[in-house]
């Protein structure tokens, strides 16, 4: 028998910064949220503190050289989001933000 394992490495790009990185995995937490919600027709909450952040419930401890704002909001069974909102986080090197739309539920990174 012959078994073939096929491995893809996925180099970061260097010149993300590590706030850049960070940003972008809340933002896809933020959105598993949105479709766990509308999957399971249920509200999950995301509460985002200066130094972590629970989904649902579940634990995120932040880097250190990482702080955000407070913010507060959930996803209702269909998906929707409760409120716009902008939530903002930044390191030593720069600031970046997170855009929630209202209506279609839409996150960016700005």
């Amino acid at each position: 028998m012959i078994v073939c394992v096929l491995s893809i490495g996925i180099s970061q790009n260097q010149n993300q910064s590590n706030l850049t990185i960070f940003m972008e995995k809340l933002m896809s937490y933020c959105v598993l949220m949105q479709e766990k919600a509308f999957i399971e027709k249920r509200e999950t909450r995301v509460e985002i503190y200066e130094d972590h952040a629970l989904f649902d419930g579940k634990y995120y401890e932040f880097d250190e050289s990482i702080a955000c704002e407070t913010l507060s909001f959930h996803y209702n069974a269909k998906g929707n989001i409760s409120k716009a909102n902008t939530l903002e986080c930044h390191d030593q090197k720069g600031t970046k933000k997170l855009i929630f739309q209202l209506g279609s539920g839409r996150v960016r990174i700005d």
